[in-house]
């Protein structure tokens, strides 16, 4: 997978990107390793700028998280936990809000 992020990556190096959609599974339970890896190789292409252009997109949201847990905790966390990990591959402070998160 790190092979086709980086060849992708290499293909868009000399175009103006005007902004970045990152798309995942909400119903995932946590940020796996190949997560980080992807994330890891666009901060490493592109630099931790494109995060100030990037949207992180959830899709499935007609999920249903575990019994007793609410819908939008859930929602809040896994998006804390892309967050955090964007975040920490971006070099970027936990105060910025850089990442759009929808």
């Amino acid at each position: 997978m790190r092979n086709y992020v980086n060849c992708f990556c290499r293909f868009l190096l000399n175009k103006t990107i005007d902004v970045m959609l990152y798309v995942d599974r909400l119903d995932g339970y946590r940020v796996d390793n190949l997560d980080k890896q992807v994330i890891r190789a666009i901060t490493q292409s592109f630099g931790s700028q494109i995060w100030r252009i990037g949207v992180v997109v959830l899709t499935h949201a007609q999920f249903s998280p575990a019994d007793g847990v609410e819908y939008l905790d859930f929602v809040s966390k896994r998006s804390a936990a892309l967050q955090a990990v964007i975040q920490e591959a971006a070099g970027l402070k936990r105060s910025e809000k850089e990442v759009s998160l929808y």
